[in-house]
């Protein structure tokens, strides 16, 4: 009482070999098939099943048996942790062998707020007609950013010296990059900056971020200025985190403070404690 499809080879020496696929199907009565799924969201209508979304499922059913399926009543359930039923049930009176057809919203259900980049969902569809019981297992892939607090650049070209290093001193931006490494594109966000240890002083924050298309970037300047007390080159350290409602990251990224590599400027070895 299962249909599937069956793929056929047939070779022989010297010939072109054959190679085909029917359908198998229950050899009396009538038996409904999932013939196609789609989507339409109340949320950004990109026709894919995003965070925080409450989702229609457009169905086709399909009727390859020998007979018409008569009163039948389709329920749709999951175990996913990821995904809220809202409305599980379809009603079809009637659907004639060889007959197709569509149902427009047939099943609502919504997508948690949290739920995983790439993540998929099982749902199982349960049909009861003529007598009989029958369960077909659908997939369906779920869509949610990934954040990624990603490299900084020094920007010092309108308020510094325009080496791209921040020196003693000195106010500049620094340009940090933001991506979404997930399947869906993201809301509006906050990325907060932190100075750790003071080293540095912070201009103009938390900042809004627009949203990120999915595998997308953005990059946020923050206008930072190397506090007074910072009077040897040094190494401070900035705290970063990147919000978009329930998905939350942060990083630590180190930033350089003068001079710290040898580029020979002094013009003899009293930058660095040399030894021979």
């Amino acid at each position: 009482d299962v249909t599937d499809t069956i793929f056929v080879l047939a070779s022989a020496q010297n010939y072109i070999p054959f190679e085909g696929i029917f359908q198998m199907v229950p050899n009396d009565g009538p038996y409904l098939i999932c013939s196609d799924i789609t989507l339409h969201d109340n949320g950004n209508n990109d026709g894919f099943a995003d965070y925080g979304e409450t989702v229609n499922m457009n169905i086709a059913f399909r009727n390859v048996g020998n007979q018409s399926a008569e009163n039948v009543h389709a329920v749709i359930t999951t175990e996913d942790p990821y995904v809220v039923i809202v409305d599980n049930a379809l009603d079809i009176p009637m659907l004639a062998t060889s007959d197709e057809q569509n149902y427009a919203n047939a099943f609502i259900f919504y997508v948690q707020p949290n739920v995983p980049a790439y993540h998929v969902a099982t749902f199982h569809i349960t049909l009861n007609y003529n007598d009989e019981t029958y369960e077909i297992n659908k997939n369906v892939a779920l869509h949610a950013p990934e954040l990624s607090i990603g490299q900084f650049v020094v920007d010092d070209e309108q308020l510094g010296n325009g080496n791209h290093k921040l020196d003693l001193g000195e106010d500049a931006h620094l340009v940090l990059d933001l991506h979404n490494l997930g399947n869906g594109a993201t809301k509006d966000g906050m990325v907060y900056l932190y100075s750790v240890d003071q080293r540095i002083k912070l201009f103009r924050y938390p900042q809004e971020v627009e949203p990120i298309v999915a595998d997308g970037s953005k990059n946020v300047r923050f206008r930072v200025r190397v506090n007074s007390s910072v009077t040897a080159p040094t190494c401070a350290e900035l705290r970063v985190r990147f919000k978009v409602g329930e998905y939350d990251v942060e990083k630590i990224i180190p930033v350089k403070i003068g001079n710290m590599s040898e580029d020979w400027e002094s013009g003899d070895f009293t930058t660095f404690n040399w030894s021979n």
